[in-house]
């Protein structure tokens, strides 16, 4: 049985547009990596929104947990 293909849905990610080979390019990036380093807001969010699964590979969001530490100071 041969192997179904995911079929992505073109987004605009920044200023630029994604085509579903930017996306295929990208999950097979980030199943060989083992982490990276740091990621915009924007490419993070598709990550998580597509391949959750891979979200461990990135970098911690420290917006996110700058924001909770900060509320939980005031």
């Amino acid at each position: 049985m041969p192997k179904k293909r995911r079929v992505y849905i073109s987004r605009v990610v920044g200023n630029q547009v994604m085509t579903s080979a930017d996306l295929e390019r990208l999950h097979k990036y980030m199943l060989e990596i083992e982490g990276i380093d740091h990621i915009s807001d924007e490419m993070r969010a598709v990550v998580e929104d597509l391949w959750p699964e891979l979200a461990h590979k990135l970098p911690p969001n420290w917006g996110t947990t700058k924001s909770a530490t900060d509320a939980r100071l005031c």
